[in-house]
């Protein structure tokens, strides 16, 4: 599973079950192609993002990945809140 193909056979198969997608990008120095790509197929497919990443200045503040992100934040603590919304309180 940690050849090029297993990898990008899993991560799809794992965010299409998805009930919902947390991307951690705080702090991210250069740009996560495969968390770029689990993010597009999870909004291809109706499911929410969860997205703690800076207000501004990261690598990946980017229009479409901003249209992806259901729910932006900037703490752990907030996306734990959004997480446990979506989850047990609905």
């Amino acid at each position: 599973m940690s050849c090029q193909r297993g990898i990008m056979v899993r991560d799809h198969f794992d965010t299409k079950r998805a009930t919902l997608l947390v991307v951690n990008l705080l702090g991210a120095e250069k740009v996560s192609i495969g968390t770029v790509m689990e993010m597009a197929w999870a909004w291809d497919n109706g499911i929410p993002i969860v997205c703690m990443i800076e207000a501004e200045g990261n690598v990946h503040d980017h229009p479409m990945l901003r249209e992806t992100i259901g729910f932006r934040v900037e703490t752990r603590q907030e996306a734990l809140h959004i997480v446990q919304t979506i989850l047990w309180d609905s």
